[in-house]
């Protein structure tokens, strides 16, 4: 029973992480894999793994992500990025911390 209650804690502390992500953390993030994209589009993957301190995977997946719109477009999987707008998104974070908050021995169904 304490392991499931220590788990439910984790999942607590990672909704607090999440939620402080900020809008500008994350797009400092795009901005990074964006830049290189396009180093490894101009230079190749190697030199961009190099100069962004990446592996070779990750470099080639952003390539070819900003190379073809239709690689992992949806909002399953890939860059984990959502069709959803900002004041839906907080919306979300707002409930979910608060269902937390008001119970924090409950579980979330997959």
């Amino acid at each position: 029973m304490p392991k499931q209650h220590h788990s439910q804690g984790k999942r607590i502390q990672e909704v607090v992480f999440h939620k402080k992500l900020s809008n500008r953390w994350k797009k400092e993030v795009f901005h990074f894999r964006e830049a290189a994209a396009i180093y490894a589009q101009r230079n190749g993957i190697t030199a961009a793994q190099i100069a962004f301190q990446k592996n070779y995977t990750w470099v080639q997946y952003w390539k070819k992500k900003r190379e073809d719109s239709t690689f992992h477009s949806g909002n399953w999987g890939g860059a984990r990025i959502h069709k959803w707008t900002e004041e839906q998104i907080e919306l979300m974070w707002e409930i979910l911390w608060n269902k937390c908050k008001n119970e924090p021995t409950s579980t979330i169904p997959e």
